[in-house]
């Protein structure tokens, strides 16, 4: 699949149209995850705590909860960024330590467990490996850790307009997304359509587009993206419904021992009963 350039990723979001795609997005994403995207004085100590990373293109997203780490005198975990671009990824921030590097997206560098939250922008619709991805996405989250997935809707004309990064790559409809999701070991929480205005640079729309969405919204084809939150769940859905535990290699050996030592004492009592 062929994954746009960062540098063009970064120009679109300097045009008109990026700039208020930007700024409606982000403020979706901080609806999902208000309780860490705010005042640092109006959150919990453990939201204070809570360990971000962004995965893809991401860094114009994970703004607020970077600026939440430079308000007052909280100690606060700052947001991390991995970005599969080879093509000259840029110092984020511009001040302060580094906090972005590059990785392939079903390789990420971290320990298991490490992230409470987890942000895919221009991500999972670009990956070569979907379901790496989000195996991986899964080994890094803490128990009951969130996902938040944007990707472009398979049913909005964005997905057919190649002039902006969301008609690139393979887009879902939210049946595709859910599947995907169960199989790997998320539960999904909340969802929802966004982008409610049409992938035009033209002024006027984009000064009116706060009128348009308003009558956008009743028809899902004039929503740009889809946003799902999911939990990671320690135990797999089975087919019927219920759920079994995720065994690990471990229990798989311990389980195979002694199914082994069964075996073996069925098959002594077999041959002494024989000699009978």
């Amino acid at each position: 699949m062929i994954r746009p350039a960062e540098s063009d990723l970064r120009d679109f979001y300097h045009t008109p149209l990026g700039a208020v795609v930007c700024r409606r997005l982000r403020r979706r994403i901080c609806y999902f995850w208000s309780d860490i995207c705010g005042e640092t004085r109006q959150m919990t100590e453990s939201a204070k705590q809570q360990r971000v990373l962004g995965v893809g293109y991401v860094t114009p997203y994970l703004l607020p909860f970077l600026q939440k780490t430079c308000r007052g005198n909280d100690v606060v975990a700052q947001p991390l960024a991995v970005t599969p671009f080879q093509d000259g990824v840029q110092r984020w921030p511009s001040h302060g330590a580094n906090s972005v590097t590059t990785s392939l997206e079903e390789q990420l560098p971290f320990t298991d467990d490490m992230f409470d939250r987890v942000l895919l922008v221009h991500s999972l619709e670009h990956s070569d490996a979907p379901q790496q991805l989000l195996e991986e996405a899964w080994r890094i989250l803490k128990p009951h850790g969130k996902i938040l997935i944007v990707v472009p809707n398979r049913l909005s004309i964005w997905a057919r307009v190649e002039a902006t990064p969301f008609g690139n790559g393979h887009p879902y409809s939210f049946g595709q997304l859910e599947r995907l999701m169960n199989k790997h070991k998320f539960k999904i929480k909340a969802h929802e359509v966004a982008l409610f205005l049409p992938p035009s640079q033209s002024r006027f729309i984009l000064k009116t587009s706060d009128y348009l969405r308003r009558g956008l919204r009743l028809f899902s084809s004039f929503g740009g993206v889809l946003i799902i939150e999911a939990e990671k769940q320690l135990y797999a859905p089975t087919q019927s419904g219920t759920k079994a535990p995720v065994v690990s290699m471990k229990e798989v050996v311990s389980s195979s021992l002694r199914s082994s030592r069964s075996h073996n004492h069925d098959s002594s009592c077999s041959s002494d009963n024989s000699c009978d």
